[in-house]
């Protein structure tokens, strides 16, 4: 039987400085360079694929829990920009640098808010899916409004 979605090789949680938790999983070697990855909705961390095609690239994909949702804490509140800032924090924590993104169907909001607030040093959507408020940061980013 062939599966699309591969079992995460690292699984873990981080410590915001607020004391919250942001959940994560990595798939691909560990000293290969970092890919984020913001999944969509009724998904979570948990969600990684292309391990064949990471190792053949030496490329490690980082997939993270959003506020509430898996291994991560609520956040009640939270905005766009709050998730930027946990992602600038995990992401220097784990040594991620400033990664490029993938925002997957609802995720694609998230990794727009990354990109916005400089975290991330590209983004790529994968059928964005989100309101006409978060798709307004989409068209800020891309025609500099």
């Amino acid at each position: 039987m062939s599966t699309y979605v591969a079992v995460p090789v690292r699984l873990g949680e981080t410590r915001l400085p607020d004391g919250r938790l942001l959940g994560w999983s990595e798939w691909g070697p560990e000293d290969g360079a970092a890919v984020l990855f913001c999944p969509g909705a009724a998904t979570s961390r948990r969600l990684g694929c292309g391990r064949d095609a990471l190792a053949a690239r030496h490329l490690r994909l980082v997939s993270v829990d959003r506020p509430g949702l898996g291994a991560s804490t609520p956040h009640p509140g939270r905005t766009f920009a709050d998730f930027a800032a946990d992602i600038r924090y995990f992401a220097a924590q784990r040594g991620l640098g400033r990664p490029p993104v993938i925002g997957n169907s609802q995720g694609a909001p998230f990794a727009l808010a990354c990109a916005e607030a400089g975290v991330v040093s590209a983004v790529a959507l994968g059928v964005p899916v989100g309101t006409e408020r978060e798709t307004g940061v989409a068209v800020k980013l891309f025609d500099g409004r």
